[in-house]
């Protein structure tokens, strides 16, 4: 049997919640259907050794190439990155004449290579890559947004695009209602598969280790990129009414970084919560973290999906989860607590949950993943569009 060539585009391999659910994808793609090729641009990353060693890795770094013109250039001749400095003028090119000035790019990262499909596992620059600089007989984008936060040109060379890919995946009922609202045309080009979750490699990874948690206390478990859409900022404010009310111990433990990583750490030590409120900082293996929680609790204001909390799920860890479209999709009153984006009403569903011990087993016995999240169905989805 001839093996599909498939390529697949991203940034990177660092921590974060596109790039796990690449490496779940490339961890369960039947090898003996498929030929893999995996194209990097902005570095390899903490996910970087784990991608299974069928994958052929093609890293290209272009991060010189970002910025300013005339620093991007002496950059590149600085640490003689000849690529970067040739791909540079390349953007400059797209710039001023339009994004097919990318099909010189095709040799210096692919060379004459040809697919049978390209995908484009992020939005932005790897669809462009893909679009212009990749010889595929079918193209794909991805997209696992939450929002579109593109300007008015990017929007319109989003719409472009998506009239020459006639393909784009998205990963929940949520993201395809809110890209049709904008571009109604789009929804004729939309499938939808959503990111996997592994159950079984899961909770193996959750056996790992113990954390250090105090016994006499409950521990609350965040775990997000911090930055203002996750609106992790209500952490300090739920933990403040929890401590005006008198529940003292507990200890809520946030797992990532980002942006407002040290805004939020200046705010915790400055009301003298560190001993409630502990950055843990990014994780290579989150889920210990987890499963040892009394609560997996998700502030985020927009969720495409949710992964985090469909893994805490499959951990079997009540869930009390702030309302957004991405997360309706799954959770109901009988799996999580789902409250608005009130603080006082987060502080409130916590103490009503830890203080009620009836309703939290119940909560707990009914928090699993749901099936139509799990690997086998996913992998065949991804396997029919492949086809």
């Amino acid at each position: 049997m001839t093996k599909k060539k498939i390529l697949f585009v991203n940034g990177h391999m660092r921590y974060g919640g596109i790039e796990r659910s690449l490496l779940d994808v490339l961890r369960n793609l039947n090898y003996e259907k498929y030929e893999i090729d995996l194209l990097l641009i902005e570095g390899k990353g903490e996910y970087f050794k784990k991608i299974p060693p069928q994958v052929n890795i093609i890293y290209k770094d272009l991060n010189n190439t970002y910025g300013p013109f005339l620093n991007s250039i002496l950059n590149s001749l600085k640490r003689k990155d000849l690529l970067s400095l040739f791909a540079r003028f390349i953007f400059l090119g797209k710039k001023l004449i339009g994004p097919s000035f990318l099909k010189f790019l095709r040799i210096p990262l692919l060379g004459n290579k040809y697919y049978d499909f390209a995908i484009a596992y992020r939005a932005g620059i790897c669809t462009d890559i893909i679009q212009y600089a990749v010889k595929a007989n079918k193209k794909a984008t991805w997209w696992h947004h939450g929002m579109i936060n593109l300007s008015e040109k990017q929007l319109k060379e989003f719409e472009e695009i998506s009239h020459h890919l006639k393909n784009i995946v998205v990963v929940s009922e949520s993201c395809e209602k809110m890209l049709v609202e904008v571009k109604p045309f789009i929804k004729n080009y939309i499938t939808i598969i959503p990111n996997m979750v592994d159950d079984e490699c899961i909770n193996k990874k959750a056996e790992e280790f113990s954390p250090n948690y105090d016994q006499k206390k409950k521990h609350f478990v965040t775990a997000c990129r911090i930055s203002p859409e996750k609106h992790v900022e209500n952490v300090i404010f739920a933990s403040e009414i929890l401590l005006k009310k008198g529940f003292l111990d507990f200890q809520w433990h946030l797992i990532g970084d980002g942006d407002d990583f040290e805004k939020l750490q200046t705010v915790v030590k400055d009301k003298n919560m560190s001993a409630h409120i502990i950055f843990e900082g990014k994780q290579e293996n989150p889920y210990p973290y987890m499963k040892n929680g009394d609560l997996y609790i998700h502030t985020s204001y927009i969720e495409s999906q949710g992964l985090s909390i469909l893994e805490a799920m499959a951990l079997n860890v009540p869930c009390v989860i702030t309302d957004n479209d991405g997360i309706r999709e799954y959770a109901t009153i009988n799996n999580s607590i789902i409250v608005n984006q009130d603080a006082g009403h987060l502080a409130n569903a916590i103490l009503e949950i830890v203080n009620n011990k009836e309703k939290y087993n119940l909560l707990k016995l009914n928090t699993k993943c749901p099936e139509r999240f799990a690997v086998k169905t996913i992998i065949k989805k991804i396997e029919q569009f492949l086809s």
